[in-house]
């Protein structure tokens, strides 16, 4: 280490324990070099390292340097992988960002198509970036950058790290309030891609309530196209005549199922009942449905913790799991 950036450390140390008051004038580079036996160069790039990350703030026409920050900004960098454009994902982002913030750090994020995947982990490989947090990329690796998942398992994939919504509590307590409220006659819509721990709450709920054959009641979508909803909802009608709910894996399938029964004029409102995943504001918010609310933002902020952990103990495992909640319950109909 270079005189100078042993001097840094020293300064910024002292500045980072509080030892010089926030605003208050620096010791000048002439005093400094007297108390580290060095000449006044020495002492210039010492400040000006300081001054480069943002803790002092030089003055004009012989005014001082001066106390900007007890902390450098960033203190260290993350990057966010993953596609946020979705509602859902801005609102977790949201929290990482916020959280990162109150901790000095700064949230690269990258949104880009499967092609360009590999060429970006090069980049981050070869920056200072201390750590990731993904989601929709699969399994990635990173050689030594610890990683957080957004996502417990995906398409046989199970992530070794991950801080998610408990899928399978907000499965399980939304078929239990369908039951509660009188319906038996239920159908499942998810989407191939959604989170299978959703399905296995609701079909646990059922077997629970001695609803014959819940797997049977399961009903999937491949592009949430009102053509594949459209076929969905006529085999629902014919191996379920009369069915009076629809649970869904996500707030995003009961839209295109609305949808759908608005375009084939078909009443709904108040005679069936249609629960969502995600409370997801555009859709829960706006159509009487009831939902799941994961807490996003709250997701956001634990993982961006959860990271912080893993980077300062890289073999610890952190699988967390946050508590959810029902919301929109009057929007289901009761069955007497």
């Amino acid at each position: 280490m270079r005189k100078y950036e042993y001097i840094a450390d020293v300064l910024r140390r002292e500045i980072q324990e509080r030892k010089y008051e926030y605003g208050s004038r620096f010791p000048s580079e002439m005093d400094l070099g007297d108390r580290f036996e060095v000449n006044v160069k020495t002492i210039n790039k010492a400040v000006s390292l300081l001054v480069s990350e943002g803790l002092l703030k030089r003055g004009i026409r012989g005014s001082g340097t001066h106390v900007k920050a007890y902390d450098a900004f960033p203190r260290l960098r993350i990057a966010f992988i993953g596609p946020f454009y979705h509602s859902y994902y801005a609102q977790i982002l949201h929290g990482i960002e916020q959280a990162a913030l109150a901790e000095n750090c700064l949230v690269d994020v990258f949104s880009m198509p499967g092609e360009q995947h590999g060429i970006v982990m090069e980049k981050i490989k070869n920056s200072d970036i201390k750590g990731i947090i993904t989601y929709g990329c699969g399994m990635i690796h990173a050689d030594r950058i610890p990683i957080m998942y957004l996502e417990e398992d995906s398409c046989g994939i199970y992530f070794p790290d991950y801080v998610v919504c408990n899928s399978y509590q907000g499965g399980y307590e939304m078929m239990k309030k369908l039951i509660e409220y009188g319906h038996r006659e239920i159908v499942i819509l998810t989407h191939m891609f959604d989170n299978r721990q959703r399905i296995s709450g609701f079909l646990d709920a059922m077997r629970e309530e001695g609803i014959p054959d819940p797997e049977k009641r399961v009903y999937t979508s491949i592009q949430r196209s009102r053509y594949d909803m459209s076929e969905l909802y006529e085999k629902m009608k014919t191996d379920h005549p009369g069915f009076t709910a629809v649970a869904s894996t996500s707030d995003n399938n009961i839209f295109h199922f609305i949808s759908l029964l608005e375009k084939k004029y078909i009443p709904w409102h108040g005679r069936m009942a249609l629960t969502g995943f995600g409370n997801v504001p555009g859709i829960s918010d706006l159509l009487p449905i009831a939902s799941v609310d994961n807490h996003p933002y709250h997701i956001g902020i634990r993982i961006f913790q959860g990271l912080m952990r893993k980077i300062a103990d890289p073999e610890l495992v952190i699988q967390e799991k946050i508590n959810i909640e029902l919301v929109g319950l009057e929007n289901i109909p009761r069955i007497s």
